[in-house]
């Protein structure tokens, strides 16, 4: 009953986010493209186990020619120059409405407006490499990919991947429609106080002049 009554509300959500974010969705992709000469969509490889991939659309919020450098082996959180981003780019994200176009994969069945995180392949990479045991957690995970979920809205910039993959697992054996209610909720407030919680972090710096000093910080290698 409860998967019923989710995958209902998920097609019903999904229509009316459509419908309600899509002229503003619609003017910042138009600014994208006026203003960059860029494709305003992203199209990212995404996976919950690293078996199954779906194509995950967003809308690009960072120059193509920006550089993205991991924090450390034990995180996913990156860091990028302020000047990296699009006009807009960083309210986009602050406001997770950059997001808005995973809308679309919901209403094609694969994700969920609320469930476990889907992953690059390089984070899942990461994860095997690292601690196979958790990943091997992650495999058992049955709920599909969501939007938001626990991760997305109770993460820090503290916790490992460890910790972060334990709240997508907690999410799948306690999931119910009074925990996504919540969930939904909680996502609704963090997008009105402009309060999205991250994974890609900015530095106020130059790109030009600071690139080097952030890589020297991080002791990272760079990946794009």
């Amino acid at each position: 009953m409860y998967h019923s009554i989710k995958s209902f509300l998920d097609y019903t959500f999904a229509i009316i986010g459509l419908i309600v974010f899509f002229p503003f969705s619609l003017i910042y992709a138009l600014l994208i493209i006026l203003l960059y000469r860029s494709n305003p969509i992203y199209l990212q490889k995404r996976s919950i186990d690293g078996k199954k991939y779906i194509t995950l659309y967003k809308l690009k919020t960072i120059k193509d020619d920006a550089l993205v450098v991991n924090v450390n082996n034990t995180t996913f959180y990156k860091v990028v120059t302020e000047d990296s981003f699009y006009l807009l780019g960083r309210f986009m994200r602050m406001t997770g409405l950059d997001e808005v176009p995973q809308l679309i994969n919901v209403l094609k069945g694969e994700m969920s407006i609320v469930g476990p995180r889907p992953l690059m392949k390089e984070d899942l990479e990461l994860i095997e490499r690292e601690n196979p045991s958790i990943l091997s957690k992650r495999k058992q995970i049955k709920s599909k990919p969501g939007i938001s979920g626990f991760w997305q809205i109770y993460r820090n910039c503290k916790m490992d991947f460890n910790e972060l993959i334990e709240m997508d697992v907690f999410y799948d054996k306690h999931s119910s429609l009074r925990l996504d209610f919540h969930l939904v909720v909680k996502t609704g407030l963090n997008i009105m106080t402009v309060s999205h919680l991250d994974t890609l972090q900015s530095l106020t710096v130059s790109y030009e002049q600071n690139i080097q000093k952030i890589k020297e910080k991080y002791l990272l290698k760079k990946s794009i």
